[in-house]
């Protein structure tokens, strides 16, 4: 109970990662045409809409090695969008309902 009482009290900006930490592909892209740095810092690789920058999803590092003709916007998992002063047991909620691994913050 201890715990989830200091999950209410962080907020979502307090423990994000910054978009310009993460790596963004693009959504048209394949595994096989698009350079893949050997980045020891990132999870997951964001993938955008097609007509705004808005992250549509994600694609797990460790996957992509897996993959073979699909574009990044068909192999993207959705996410879960919270405000950026919401609770992180808030998030955590969100997160499990929607059955998603990642929440984009939106400011």
């Amino acid at each position: 109970m201890h715990n989830l009482m200091d999950l209410n009290e962080l907020q979502a900006e307090e423990v994000l990662r910054p978009r310009s930490y993460c790596l963004t592909v693009p959504p048209s892209g394949r595994v096989q045409s698009v350079y893949l740095p050997n980045i020891c810092n990132v999870d997951y690789l964001l993938v955008p809409n097609r007509y705004s920058h808005r992250v549509q999803g994600v694609h797990r590092l460790d996957h992509v090695h897996t993959v073979t003709e699909q574009i990044f916007a068909e192999l993207a998992e959705p996410v879960v969008f919270v405000r950026w002063r919401a609770g992180l047991a808030q998030v955590l909620t969100q997160l499990e309902d929607h059955y998603r691994a990642v929440a984009v913050v939106v400011h």
